[in-house]
């Protein structure tokens, strides 16, 4: 009996996957195997605690808000479709990607952490083609996987945890830690302190402008 309930139940989530459109209006809940369109110019994402889903697209220009109390995880990529403009404001809670953030074609993506929110990634060899930004010097980008940026990076706190690359500009407003290998192909401009404790490559131009730098044990 155990094999055929086990069965029946796998067969039960899979067939239950929902593609959601999102077109207007708000969405306060979805299953982690739900994967979402955006077909509208604006629409919510309003969760009153943790939840889950797959994937997130576009058919048009949009502007999409995520208001999570808790975490908002999403299993797969974000893509933003060819021809096609894509605003992500994070306004509450954590945001959790184990995917990537593509730009298809002429696709543009754009992400913007919002005061004492998070954006986190994790996962290996994840690429970002959006360009972040960060409204306040709370914003927190932590970078817990190997990562790829290719657009530019502007947030207040900026932890490195693995190898990462920034193929573009990198800016931090609030406190940036270094503990794994990283290297900024742009300019770098350091408003907030830096604290690095693993080898740090600057293909650039970089300006540490705060008072208080710690460079631990490694060269720049």
């Amino acid at each position: 009996f155990a094999i055929v309930f086990g069965s029946t139940f796998g067969n039960f989530n899979a067939a239950n996957a929902a593609a959601l459109t999102w077109n207007s209006g708000t969405v306060t809940s979805f299953d982690d195997v739900d994967t979402a369109t955006v077909t509208g110019s604006t629409y919510l994402v309003d969760l009153a605690g943790s939840d889950e889903l797959t994937s997130i697209t576009n058919t048009v220009d949009t502007t999409l808000t995520l208001d999570a109390v808790g975490t908002l995880t999403i299993d797969g990529d974000i893509t933003g479709a060819t021809a096609t403009t894509m605003t992500i404001l994070l306004i509450q809670g954590v945001t959790t990607m184990t995917g990537s953030i593509l730009e298809t074609g002429t696709g543009v993506v754009t992400l913007n952490i919002g005061a004492s929110d998070e954006f986190t990634t994790t996962g290996a060899s994840k690429a970002f083609a959006a360009a972040i930004t960060s409204t306040d010097a709370t914003g927190t980008l932590d970078i817990d996987g190997t990562a790829t940026f290719s657009d530019t990076v502007q947030a207040g706190i900026i932890t490195v945890a693995d190898t990462t690359t920034f193929s573009s500009t990198l800016a931090n407003t609030g406190l940036m830690t270094i503990s794994g290998t990283t290297t900024v192909t742009g300019v770098y401009t350091g408003t907030g302190a830096a604290n690095i404790d693993a080898a740090m490559t600057f293909s650039a131009n970089a300006s540490f402008n705060h008072a208080t730098e710690t460079l631990l044990a490694h060269t720049l």
